[in-house]
């Protein structure tokens, strides 16, 4: 049923906020001037008791445009097909799930429930028959496609559930990584929350593998609390000797600056020829050799000071490169794409057997294996293109590609 009604009817969804980000900046702005001047063209839709499902953003766009009466198109579904409508409808309509990822593995979470989605006690997927109100159940796939993500990434999602308000906080919030937050969630609430008690927001400049560490920690048996502490005290004084050892370099560079500064001067003196005792020349003779003995020891402790801070800005170079390539997304794509070319490198060894398999098997799984691969393909040639205009490569056509140089 459609038509108009008084604004004020209308009422949120209580989960609205709960699985979406309401749109700001320019995209708000420029469907406010779209309402302002065509009106609302797409129905708000919303429950029986005008609990709206889609058309959040512009119900508060027409809020603040002062309009009185709002077309809308009334649904008759049960709250548990009112909620799963208010994510469809969202996701179709952004493009995408969230960009959240707390938000984003709630609407996993529940899409899961839905379904009726279960993990098997091996780790495995298993399924139950039907899902809600006897549908056939969907599969974690269908839930990694529907979000937009890879079933690996779904999977770390889902995980972050897990996790306390907190801390779920600080992820939204960026402060805190998923793939490092995906480790604190396997950790006891009780402890997550004694993590987040001694470390707050510094929690965020903990790297993947110290998070990982720490949930070593959190497996062991003893007082959680107590570890923390000491393992926090030990990192301390490791960042208090690296910052004595800076100080130290630096006052001397400062000093050998100074040094190299200084003006030599030229001192004419009256030369006196005086016989040195014996043993006065050979005392200063030995002060001279432990003097270079000295200077000798003094050089070769600044070269290995200066290979150790080497050693220790390569080492933490390369910790920030495993950190960048364990939490980009690319990286799960890369891999995901290569098991895929290892499938097609076995499936494509032999013509004859492609060929074969390919004419004998039944059309229903043709036509399957036909969608998804050209639905792979053109997703491929969307990232491609993206390559492409990163790397300043213009396509005059499909077999002519032009890369722009730019001068400096």
């Amino acid at each position: 049923m459609s038509g108009k009604i008084a604004i004020g009817k209308l009422k949120e969804h209580p989960k609205n906020s709960y699985y979406f980000t309401d749109i700001s900046g320019e995209k708000f702005e420029e469907v406010k001037r779209s309402i302002d001047v065509n009106g609302i063209r797409d129905p708000i839709k919303c429950t029986t008791a005008f609990t709206v499902i889609s058309g959040h953003q512009r119900l508060r766009i027409a809020k603040e445009l002062g309009l009185t009466r709002v077309p809308v198109e009334i649904l008759d579904v049960d709250e548990w097909q009112a909620e799963y409508l208010l994510i469809a409808e969202n996701v179709e309509r952004r493009g995408q799930a969230e960009t959240d990822p707390i938000k984003k593995a709630r609407i996993a979470q529940f899409l899961k429930e839905y379904w009726g989605v279960r993990s098997g006690g091996n780790g495995s997927n298993q399924f139950k028959q039907t899902g809600h109100n006897g549908q056939v159940a969907k599969t974690t796939t269908d839930i990694a496609e529907s979000i937009g993500e890879s079933e690996k990434t779904t999977r770390r999602l889902m995980k972050l559930n897990d996790l306390i308000p907190e801390i779920q906080t600080l992820v939204s919030e960026g402060i805190v990584g998923t793939t490092a937050a995906e480790q604190y969630a396997y950790i006891t609430p009780e402890n997550q929350r004694i993590l987040i008690e001694a470390l707050g927001e510094k929690l965020g400049e903990k790297s993947v593998v110290e998070a990982k560490e720490i949930r070593k920690q959190s497996e062991q048996e003893g007082d959680f609390e107590e570890v923390l502490k000491a393992k926090e005290s030990e990192l301390e004084d490791e960042r208090k000797r690296r910052e004595q050892a800076e100080r130290s370099e630096k006052i001397a560079l400062q000093r050998l600056e100074e040094a190299e500064k200084r003006p030599y001067q030229v001192v004419e003196r009256e030369v006196v020829k005086e016989v040195v005792p014996p043993e006065v020349q050979q005392q200063i003779t030995e002060n001279q050799r432990k003097y270079e003995e000295t200077e000798r020891e003094r050089r070769l402790l600044e070269q290995s000071l200066s290979r150790t801070y080497e050693r220790i800005e390569h080492l933490e170079k390369l910790e920030k490169t495993v950190r960048v390539q364990e939490e980009s997304p690319m990286y799960d794509l890369i891999r995901s794409l290569q098991t895929s070319n290892r499938y097609f490198d076995t499936f494509t060894l032999n013509e004859k057997f492609t060929s074969t398999t390919i004419a004998s098997a039944e059309q229903t799984t043709v036509d399957s294996l036909e969608t998804q691969l050209r639905r792979t393909l053109a997703k491929v040639e969307h990232v491609l293109a993206l390559i492409d205009e990163r790397n300043g490569v213009i396509v005059i056509d499909q077999n002519i590609s032009t890369e722009v140089v730019v001068n400096d």
